[in-house]
């Protein structure tokens, strides 16, 4: 049997949320799955713990967030052997979207009985630094980076939250 190590970001955690990874919980204890949930702080540290978890005893890693969630995951587990599923938490969930994981249902019932899909991976070198960032959604230079960028920005995430993809339209007109 499969053993699943969940990695959720700490920003995506609604009452919603909380709830669906409850009951995810109960069903996994239930069935006698093998998993464990770890929270992360950041970009960083998720990177970290999906690199530290394919190191390990699990078989799965689950991305429990938005694309820059799957991002992180997907850095953390590059060229291993490593099978990345989705669990989409985020605001947008672009990538989850083009998987047709786009709804909790589908994207739960996918990590126990899915089918497994080879994916492309984009590279960015940055510079001076060449420190690498793997991708596997869309990757996008001037208007796109500098409305991403507010995602590190507490007062944008605090309304991110509250009216979801229109913030994004907001605070480009600012």
């Amino acid at each position: 049997m499969k053993k699943y190590k969940f990695i959720i970001n700490r920003l995506n955690i609604t009452y919603k949320n909380s709830k669906i990874l409850e009951e995810l919980k109960e069903y996994m204890i239930k069935k006698k799955i093998t998993f464990s949930y770890e929270y992360s702080k950041g970009s960083n540290d998720t990177t970290k713990i999906a690199r530290n978890s394919s190191k390990k005893i699990y078989d799965v890693i689950v991305a429990c967030g938005g694309d820059g969630t799957v991002r992180d995951v997907v850095n953390g587990i590059v060229n291993s052997n490593m099978t990345l599923a989705i669990l989409p938490l985020g605001t947008s969930n672009d990538f989850a979207k083009h998987l047709e994981l786009d709804n909790i249902k589908n994207a739960t019932q996918s990590l126990f009985n899915g089918r497994k899909i080879k994916i492309d991976l984009g590279l960015v070198k940055l510079l001076p630094s060449n420190k690498k960032i793997y991708f596997c959604s869309t990757s996008g230079i001037g208007f796109d980076a500098k409305l991403l960028k507010l995602n590190k920005k507490k007062y944008f995430l605090a309304i991110k939250r509250l009216i979801g993809n229109s913030a994004y339209i907001l605070f480009s007109l600012l």
